[in-house]
């Protein structure tokens, strides 16, 4: 049986052909924000409060004069310990997953290919995804999984698993604090090849043992932003 391409490396191949995940304007800047516990500019945000963290974010963006920010895949961050979802310890979940991009709650969130609804739900625990959607794509064959997470409420209502989907879709819109999860709004974007089952949810930060898994499981998104501007923090 031949073997098949990894997925991280296919993607990359077709970057040109995945649209934005995000509705922006054109000439729209994004600051690739850092939120390692390496980054000494978090000062004390470690554990930090929501709008702390949202504090941060604005200032990054203006620093770089940019109008968005984004980044996130791989970081080990030492916020996700301000909540018990993540554990503590070193068997906590702080390696980022997927790819955050920081815009105004009411954002449009597009399909970046055609896809079907696979399915939804709100994870409304803190610190949680709160509305999530993910899609199903087959693309020459090749099928995988995008999440969105960090949605709003108005985003689930009239989904039904199995609605088809157009590249380009408005699939959604960003959710503010008090329906996302806790957090400053922001599209949490990841790519998945196997859900294992899951349904309407799948983890977004692994331990350090899971890494080495999941990061096959789940590769970098960046096929997907490749049409935007960023600027490094």
């Amino acid at each position: 049986m031949e073997k098949q391409t990894p997925l991280s490396i296919w993607l990359k191949e077709r970057a040109e052909r995945l649209g934005p995940v995000v509705r922006v304007g054109a000439g729209a800047r994004f600051v690739a924000l850092d939120l390692r516990e390496t980054n000494e500019r978090l000062g004390q945000l470690r554990g930090a409060e929501p709008e702390h963290l949202a504090s941060f974010i604005a200032s990054e963006i203006g620093r770089q004069k940019a109008d968005w920010a984004l980044g996130g895949y791989g970081e080990d961050r030492a916020i996700y310990r301000k909540s018990a979802l993540f554990g503590g310890g070193d068997d906590a979940r702080t390696i980022h997953l997927g790819v955050d991009l920081w815009m105004p709650a009411g954002t449009e969130v597009l399909s970046p290919t055609e896809a079907v609804v696979h399915s939804f739900a709100d994870n409304a625990a803190p610190g949680d995804y709160g509305p999530t959607i993910l899609l199903r794509h087959d693309i020459e064959g090749r099928i995988f999984h995008t999440l969105y997470g960090h949605l709003s409420r108005q985003s689930l209502p009239g989904l039904r698993a199995g609605d088809e989907v157009d590249k380009g879709q408005a699939l959604a819109t960003l959710g503010d604090p008090h329906e996302n999860g806790g957090w400053p709004a922001h599209l949490h974007f990841q790519v998945i090849e196997d859900l294992g089952g899951k349904r309407g949810d799948y983890p977004g930060v692994a331990t350090r043992a899971e890494w080495a898994r999941l990061s096959k499981n789940c590769p970098d998104p960046g096929p997907f932003l490749s049409s935007f501007t960023v600027v490094r923090s």
